[in-house]
């Protein structure tokens, strides 16, 4: 059934009749309707054949056209996300952390919370450009002459474990570390919490951790022997 529409001076665009006629496209072979305004003042086509004349005179840009494309997956994803979904097709798994392998909730990032926090702590400390400090190079001068080539300083960021920098690991095939602890600094009652956390972390990898305080370094006969001590283990073990 045709819609009824109001003809003439009943209809609110009368002008004269010309609202009761009906207007066609003006392109052969195309009967599409047209409106009356687009018949007088415009070019006298229907959308369709008018696209296609702009796209021949130049005017619209075929390559920015979707007919014949597809969105790529990462776009069809952000567009998912956008409508409040997860960034998943149908019947898919949601992707997961690719540090701990704990399922993600969407796609937007490839670590979880935890992993993310741990990146971001190594990321921070790569930025800074430190350099062995005074007590620092004093106790690799006597590591190095103590124990040739079995220590190597590492606290200028160049190894990160569980987001804390070692100040000296052995590269000698011995899961060690010694830490040089300066005397304000690693007595302060929030920097004593985090050593603790420290310690536990060297462990969980299975590293043997020594700590040297500043002022040990007075004494260096003392100093030896603990380094000695620490590391009687694998010499009596190669004998």
């Amino acid at each position: 059934m045709r819609k009824s529409y109001n003809i003439g001076k009943e209809n609110g665009n009368w002008k004269g009749g010309i609202t009761s006629k009906v207007y066609h496209c003006k392109e052969k072979g195309c009967h599409n309707t047209i409106h009356y305004n687009n018949w007088k003042y415009g070019e006298g086509r229907c959308q369709s054949c008018a696209a296609k004349y702009l796209h021949e005179m130049g005017v619209l840009n075929s390559k920015y056209s979707m007919k014949g494309k597809h969105h790529s997956e990462q776009t069809r994803r952000k567009m998912n996300i956008s409508h409040g979904g997860d960034g998943r097709f149908k019947f898919e798994r949601l992707p997961t952390c690719i540090d701990c392998g704990k399922e993600l909730g969407d796609y937007r990032s490839k670590r979880c919370k935890s992993c993310n926090t741990k990146e971001q702590h190594r990321r921070n400390a790569f930025n800074y450009n430190t350099t062995p400090n005074k007590p620092e190079r004093q106790l690799n001068k006597l590591l190095n002459k103590l124990l040739p080539k079995q220590y190597k300083f590492v606290g200028d960021n160049k190894i990160m474990i569980d987001t804390f920098n070692p100040d000296f690991v052995n590269c000698n095939g011995q899961k060690k570390i010694i830490e040089l602890y300066g005397d304000y600094w690693h007595k302060l009652p929030e920097v004593m919490k985090r050593d603790k956390r420290r310690k536990i972390a060297y462990k969980k990898y299975g590293y043997k951790t020594l700590i040297i305080w500043e002022n040990e370094l007075k004494n260096i006969d003392k100093v030896k022997n603990k380094i000695i001590k620490f590391n009687k283990k694998r010499k009596i073990e190669n004998v």
